[in-house]
């Protein structure tokens, strides 16, 4: 028991303890900030790209990006395709992009 006794006497002394360092007054000056990056913009309600309800979508730190499936005839109306079309939505632009539509079962 003394020994721990005298253990822990020996951290204390070590400095295992805070020292606290009052400020003395003055003035701190800051540079004002320069060239902030311009917020993100409160966009209003945007339409969906395509008029049904997106397969699934997925977020990022743009926004996010959505795909949309659909069943359609092919050009010679012979075989039906699944096609496939992908979106991103960007936040910062408030706008949908196009990335790919491509469609299987194609002639």
């Amino acid at each position: 028991m003394r020994t721990i006794s005298i253990f822990i006497l020996s951290f204390l002394f070590l400095g295992c303890h805070t020292e606290e360092y009052p400020y003395k007054g003055g003035m701190i000056y800051y540079d004002p900030p320069q060239n902030l990056p311009k917020g993100i913009p409160i966009c209003e309600y945007i339409e969906d790209p395509l008029e049904w309800e997106a397969s699934s979508c997925v977020e990022n730190s743009n926004g996010e990006c959505c795909y949309w499936k659909e069943q359609s005839i092919s050009s010679s109306g012979t075989k039906m395709l699944d096609c496939r079309h992908d979106w991103c939505y960007n936040k910062h632009e408030c706008e949908w992009h196009h990335v790919i539509s491509k469609c299987e079962g194609e002639d």
